[in-house]
């Protein structure tokens, strides 16, 4: 498995993290990192920083 590639897609979650959360955002988590697309843009946070994500579909 790649750095490039993505372990898994949710397209509408809720996500928990140290620095606080998002919802009803697309995520894509990926070995290293998770992958946030939210409104105002896209956030890149390290896995170790995510606690928790759920699916809300």
């Amino acid at each position: 498995m790649s750095e490039t590639d993505f372990v898994t897609r949710i397209e509408v979650a809720a996500v928990q993290t140290q620095m606080g959360e998002y919802n009803d955002v697309a995520v894509e988590i990926y070995p290293s990192w998770v992958k946030i697309e939210d409104d105002p843009g896209t956030h890149w946070i390290p896995r170790e920083k995510v606690t928790e994500v759920f699916d809300q579909e």
